[in-house]
């Protein structure tokens, strides 16, 4: 997708600038939705930081997330949670957030958080019929648990490839462009939105979508 592209783009040439928008890949095991990602820790190196739950990142204490430019959410599992969920808000779009240390006063700081999360899950991110945060993606089974494919990826990378992938996108021509403006409008985000509707309303938004009552003929 050209708009991961252009997502890492502003990352590596604006690193103090907020994208605005988290991106997400959601996919079955061994299709390699992470391999981007893992990617992306080696480059932010220090200040990159991998999560696996929701509350190491949109939790109470926050404070490890302050030199972080980079954020990968591996398989977080979102909850009925409004406090999780604004905190998450939060993190994607203000410039200046609280952070806090257990036993330490609460102090305000730069937000440089570019968040990235992966899942094998239907719901990956908490996004309202209005959502304006997230750029979500399946990825394709097509090479799932393809280990010489990965491994020829991984390869490559080791090999001049992660260097040359920063040079490159180092380099790409964006203007003016940014994220927030571009959100591409994908299946996977419209699903996201139903998942996010109480059970009433994604039972209409469903019959809406098929065009037709239970049990009405449409002869």
């Amino acid at each position: 997708e050209d708009f991961v592209r252009r997502w890492i783009a502003f990352m590596l040439q604006h690193p103090g600038t907020r994208p605005e928008v988290a991106v997400a890949f959601r996919g079955d095991e061994g299709t390699g939705k992470g391999t981007l990602a893992r990617a992306l820790m080696q480059i932010a190196g220090v200040h990159g930081l991998t999560v696996s739950s929701n509350e190491q990142f949109a939790g109470r204490f926050n404070a490890h997330l302050r030199n972080v430019a980079f954020l990968y959410a591996d398989e977080v599992k979102w909850k009925d949670d409004p406090a999780a969920q604004g905190i998450l808000k939060q993190l994607v779009t203000e410039p200046v957030i609280s952070y806090e240390a257990k036993g330490k006063d609460i102090v305000p700081g730069r937000n440089l958080v570019h968040l990235m999360l992966t899942s094998n899950e239907r719901r990956i991110v908490p996004a309202g019929i209005n959502a304006r945060r997230f750029a979500v993606f399946d990825v394709r089974d097509t090479h799932r648990n393809d280990r010489t494919y990965f491994g020829r990826i991984a390869d490559q990378m080791e090999a001049g490839g992660l260097q040359a992938m920063v040079h490159d996108l180092s380099n790409l021509d964006l203007g003016d462009w940014h994220p927030a403006q571009h959100i591409p409008r994908t299946n996977a985000l419209a699903d996201q939105k139903l998942q996010s509707l109480d059970p009433a309303t994604q039972y209409w938004a469903q019959l809406l979508d098929k065009g037709e009552l239970p049990g009405v003929s449409a002869s």
